[in-house]
């Protein structure tokens, strides 16, 4: 079995992930993770927000957490920005995933939703 060499760049994916983690530990959480990263290192995350579509979604937190067992909350835009504090951001940022390099549409433009993320690198040292 071969394992990831950590001393090597890699990515750390984490979508719709940190909307079931707490504020109090989610920041640290991803914080650690990237700290064990070599540099050149990627973060990719997303998760949602209420900037689109805010009755909406606050209507699905509230059903989710009703029925569930693992509790969720949306982000804002700047608290999802946090999570890439000290990394390089890519273009074109924190956006609505489905603006993040649309490619080109035979019918329509995409349109925003409510969830936005993006990629950013570990600068080297």
């Amino acid at each position: 079995m071969e394992l990831l060499d950590l001393s090597q760049p890699v990515a750390l994916v984490l979508l719709g992930i940190t909307a079931h983690l707490t504020d109090d530990t989610a920041y640290d959480i991803v914080g650690r993770l990237m700290a064990a990263l070599s540099p050149a290192s990627f973060l990719v995350l997303c998760d949602d927000t209420e900037v689109i579509r805010p009755a909406e979604m606050r209507e699905m937190i509230r059903q989710w957490n009703e029925a569930g067992e693992n509790p969720r909350s949306n982000r804002s835009p700047a608290q999802l920005a946090r999570f890439f504090d000290g990394l390089e951001m890519l273009e074109p940022g924190l956006v609505s995933v489905s603006l993040w390099r649309p490619d080109a549409a035979e019918v329509g433009a995409p349109t925003a939703v409510d969830d936005f993320g993006a990629v950013a690198r570990k600068p080297s040292l």
